[in-house]
C-alpha cells in the first residue's frame, strides 16, 4: 500500500474534495458573521455603521469567489433575519419584487431623483435604510450621469436645431434637467421604451415641450419595425443588461439611426461599483459590468470610415463609462 505521508507527491484520496469544503464552509461563515454584525448595528439603531458593513463586506466577498458568491447569496442571504429588514426600504423592496418584470425600472429610478417620494407607509427603519441605498455610489453615478446628459443636450442645442432620441428612456430625468428641453429649444426628443407606463407617464409632463414618445424592444429594433433616422444625439444605458454579441448588435443598429456629424452615448456600470454586492444579493439586481476597454470592444465591428471619433470616459464618480461615437459627416 502507498502512504501518502511516505510519497508526499501522492495526494490522499479525498483531501482535495475536504479542502475545497473547509474552504466553502470558511466562507459561507466570513458571510453570516458579516449579515449577523450587520444585524446587530440594526437593533442597536446604527443603521448607516450596519449598511456599511454590509455594503462593503458583500463587495469583498463578491470579490473573493465568484462561484462560492452565487450559492452564498441565493441560499444564505435572503434567507438571512436581515433581510426582511432590508426588505423594509422601498427601493430595495421594488428592485427584488421586480413588478415591472425586471430592476431598475423608471418607477423605481424616480427614487434616485425624487426621494421625497418614499411612500407614506414606510417603517422608521425602511426610511433610514432608504437614505443610504438611494445615495449609495449607483445613485450618485445615475444622476451625475443625467447631469451629463442634461449638459451634453444644452450644448448641442445651442449649435444646432437638435433632433434626439433616447433608447430605453425611464422618465427623461435629463430632460427634465435640460435647459433647452424645458424652453423648447429642442426641434425633437423622442422616448422610446418597452414599458407603455413609462411613456404614458413621460406624455403627462407638459413642462418638457415638443417631447413624443415610442413603444417597441430590442427585438423590433433589430427586426426593423421600429426604425429610426438622423438623430443628432441618441444616448442608451440598456448595454449593462446586454450579452457583448448583444450589446454590439444594438449599437451597430443605434448608430445607423445617427445623422451625419451625429453623436451615440451609451453607457454602462463599471466593474469597480462597491455597491454591487448589495444590488445582487439583496435587490437581485445583475448587470454586466463593463470598463472603457469592454465598451470600445462592443464598437469595434463598426465601419471604420463611418466613425469621426470614438472617445470614453467615466462619470465624476467613476461609476459609469461612457462610449461616446461621433459619426463621419
Amino acid at each position: 500500500m502507498i502512504s501518502p505521508q511516505r510519497y508526499p507527491n501522492v495526494e490522499e484520496p479525498g483531501r482535495a474534495d475536504r479542502s475545497a469544503d473547509d474552504e466553502r464552509s470558511a466562507y459561507v461563515d466570513r458571510g453570516v458573521e458579516l449579515l449577523d454584525s450587520a444585524l446587530g448595528r440594526f437593533r442597536e439603531g446604527m443603521v448607516t455603521l450596519g449598511m456599511d458593513e454590509i455594503v462593503m463586506g458583500l463587495r469583498r466577498l463578491r470579490d473573493e469567489n465568484m462561484d462560492q458568491w452565487r450559492r452564498f447569496i441565493s441560499d444564505r442571504c435572503r434567507a438571512h433575519p436581515i433581510a426582511e429588514m432590508l426588505r423594509q426600504d422601498p427601493f430595495t423592496h421594488r428592485s427584488a419584487w421586480k413588478p415591472r418584470g425586471y430592476a431598475g425600472d423608471a418607477e423605481m429610478l424616480d427614487f434616485i431623483f425624487s426621494p421625497e417620494t418614499i411612500p407614506a407607509l414606510t417603517t422608521p427603519l425602511g426610511a433610514s435604510i432608504f437614505s443610504y441605498t438611494t445615495d449609495g455610489p449607483a445613485p450618485r453615478s445615475v444622476r451625475a450621469r443625467a447631469a451629463m446628459m442634461a449638459r451634453t443636450i444644452d450644448r448641442m442645442a445651442a449649435e444646432r436645431p437638435l433632433r434626439v432620441l433616447a433608447v430605453m428612456s425611464g422618465h427623461l430625468w435629463e430632460a427634465r434637467l435640460s435647459k433647452a428641453t424645458r424652453s423648447g429649444g429642442v426641434e425633437k426628443y423622442l422616448a422610446f421604451d418597452q414599458d407603455a407606463r413609462t411613456l404614458a407617464a413621460i406624455d403627462t409632463l407638459e413642462h418638457l415641450p415638443g417631447i413624443t414618445t415610442y413603444q417597441g424592444n430590442l427585438r423590433s429594433l433589430f427586426r426593423g419595425r421600429s426604425v429610426f433616422r438622423n438623430f443628432d444625439l441618441l444616448y442608451s444605458p440598456l448595454c449593462d443588461n446586454l450579452t457583448d454579441t448583444t450589446a454590439s448588435r444594438f449599437i451597430s443598429t443605434l448608430f445607423d439611426a445617427v445623422a451625419p456629424g451625429g453623436r451615440l452615448i451609451i453607457s454602462n456600470f463599471a466593474p469597480e461599483l462597491v455597491d454591487a454586492g448589495y444590488m445582487e444579493a439583496f435587490m437581485e439586481w445583475n448587470l454586466i459590468y463593463r470598463d472603457e476597454t469592454g465598451l470600445a470592444k462592443l464598437a469595434a465591428g463598426l465601419p471604420g470610415e463611418r466613425v469621426a471619433a470614438c472617445e470614453t470616459y467615466r462619470d465624476p464618480h467613476g461609476n459609469i463609462a461612457f462610449l461616446e461615437l461621433t459619426r463621419e459627416g
